[in-house]
């Protein structure tokens, strides 16, 4: 596990199934650092292969991708979860497996074909929950 540096959370670790987060330098590599009570989310892939074997057409993973409600905490921007509503600790932390609601928050593709990313970008609020099983996103 290595920490991740910036404004954000530095006592909060990213899992070693989840190193390639992490630059050799120790800088963090996702787009955007969530500020506020933001928390960025590294949403798991659609398929793009039928179970036959079949590509996929781009509209279908696309439209897919946006149905995706599980992901990996990769950042929580600074004041998230300092709000007395939330109780003593945090609902989430980095490097936890969460489900958010469909409709919310804010998409953000990086890279295209098999190496695209896709990203989440939402309140402290829209986690509804913590999958408990580990395994990689």
């Amino acid at each position: 596990r290595r920490f991740i540096r910036g404004p954000h959370r530095v006592d909060q670790v990213v899992p070693d199934c989840e190193k390639s987060l992490i630059s050799n330098t120790g800088e963090a590599s996702y787009p955007i650092e969530p500020t506020g009570h933001h928390i960025l989310i590294k949403l798991e892939r659609a398929e793009v292969k039928s179970d036959g074997g079949i590509f996929l057409p781009d509209a279908n993973v696309y439209k897919s991708q946006f149905a995706k409600t599980r992901g990996l905490v990769v950042a929580i921007g600074p004041t998230a979860y300092n709000r007395p509503e939330f109780g003593e600790k945090p609902w989430c932390r980095v490097g936890d497996t969460v489900f958010v609601s469909k409709d919310i928050g804010m998409f953000i593709p990086e890279g295209e074909g098999e190496a695209q990313v896709w990203w989440k970008l939402c309140n402290d609020e829209d986690v509804k929950g913590i999958y408990l099983r580990k395994e990689a996103i």
